[in-house]
């Protein structure tokens, strides 16, 4: 090989890397054609990968230019002696050099090389980052569902909304009553409307791993003297291999109260199943539970109470009426809900106010508050969340966090529809 290149180009031009060709000596020609394949076809996959990128990307230069150009970036770069760290600022002024000369604007040119750059180094080095800290993401995924995670994820999500109204329970007149002023049995609604649908974007993270598990769509339907209230929680397609969601949670509430007389919860996680039904007589402060795995095989039983009683979902309803002038740092809050066959007590922390940045909806004045959460089924001890509340009259969640044992899981809101106020909250940029 070293003689056959310094007869062509010259003992003078190739004395220098004389020894270096030689070195290809050692190699049989079989080995060395193998090399030349796999060279090629790396080669033929770097110049597809950046000619598909010129082309999503919108660039309208001939077939010919585009192959000339890749085809000079990739020739100019090889013969570039830089460091790595240095060679991705060399690679950024060398395409806008190329580039130029066809009209692709530098933008393009940039995106186009820095995106090549990272699947191929980035996004593998992150894999490679992964498995060396042996990240077993199915067993950690099935350990957190262990721990209920896409379930509590669900009801994190519908307790959030119901604390958002709760911080109006402590004001400047108010210590430790929290319903001296207004009947604790009654709340005319001023909040939401008939069409109102709002829906959250569920996240797992752990370290800088965010991975999207589903979503939860609340909805609000009318029924002549009643509002119609539905949440679905889904698993998205692609983690359904490792746990399927499938929960639905509804509520039937009095339009001159916001109180419920119904309330329905059907859970489908996995192999675990779980059918709960609820008939509240408000004026007798009673309730009667049909619970069981499906709606064929339930028990009955009757709970009684000390006052009106709301479910999970018709709370947040309720408390999202609740005004929240007044409000100062460091308040605690209270709030009790009937759920899985038992009265739920929850106090909230107010934190104070924040402007918080939500994915794809802006910048937000909101409400930050830390609930802490009582130990039982879906809870365990020293759990805690904190959610970010739209500082205007929707009172909305826009964002939730908590832990789980390994990681931590985020609900997102990613679209609403059907308000009954603008969302003033917004920050306009």
């Amino acid at each position: 090989m070293a003689h056959f290149v310094e007869r062509v180009m010259g003992s003078r031009l190739v004395g220098k890397f004389s020894n270096k060709l030689k070195s290809l000596d050692l190699y049989d020609n079989v080995t060395l054609n193998k090399v030349l394949v796999l060279s090629l076809v790396r080669y033929l996959v770097y110049f597809s990968q950046y000619l598909c990128i010129m082309y999503f990307l919108g660039v309208t230069v001939s077939f010919i230019n585009m192959c000339a150009g890749i085809s000079s970036i990739y020739l100019i770069q090889t013969g570039i002696p830089l460091p790595a760290f240095l060679s991705v600022l060399a690679r950024g002024e060398l395409a806008i050099k190329i580039w130029s000369g066809p009209g692709v604007d530098q933008m393009t040119a940039l995106v186009a090389t820095f995106g090549l750059w990272f699947i191929n180094l980035i996004i593998p080095s992150l894999i490679g980052l992964v498995i060396l800290m042996d990240f077993d993401i199915k067993n950690i995924l099935k350990k957190i569902n262990k721990d209920a995670f896409f379930p509590k994820i669900v009801i994190i999500v519908i307790f959030s909304l119901v604390l958002i109204g709760s911080s109006a329970f402590s004001n400047k007149e108010n210590n430790n009553s929290p319903f001296t002023h207004y009947d604790v049995c009654h709340m005319s609604n001023a909040t939401f409307q008939t069409g109102e649908r709002l829906v959250y974007k569920l996240y797992y993270n752990w370290k800088l791993v965010w991975i999207p598990a589903g979503e939860v769509v609340f909805t609000v339907q009318d029924s002549k003297t009643h509002y119609e209230i539905k949440a679905i929680g889904k698993t998205y397609p692609a983690y359904e291999h490792i746990f399927k969601v499938n929960d639905y949670f509804y509520s039937k509430i009095d339009k001159n109260t916001l109180f419920p007389s119904n309330f329905v919860r059907i859970v489908e996680e996995g192999n675990y199943r779980v059918y709960d039904s609820i008939s509240f007589d408000q004026s007798r402060n009673i309730a009667l539970s049909f619970h069981g795995t499906s709606k064929t095989k339930t028990r009955t039983q009757l709970h009684h109470f000390d006052q009106c009683m709301q479910d999970m979902v018709s709370n947040l309803y309720y408390m999202r009426n609740i005004s929240t002038d007044g409000l100062k740092k460091g308040d605690h809050l209270g709030v009790k809900m009937f759920f899985d066959k038992e009265v739920f007590p929850i106090n909230v922390a107010y934190i104070g106010k924040e402007k918080k940045d939500i994915k794809s909806l802006g910048t937000f004045n909101t409400l930050k508050l830390v609930p802490d959460v009582v130990e039982g089924n879906v809870f365990k001890k020293g759990d805690y969340m904190t959610l970010w509340v739209s500082d205007d009259k929707n009172h909305l969640p826009l964002m939730i966090e908590s832990p789980v044992s390994v990681g931590s899981i985020k609900a997102v809101l990613l679209s609403h529809n059907g308000l009954k106020h603008s969302l003033d909250s917004k920050i306009n940029d």
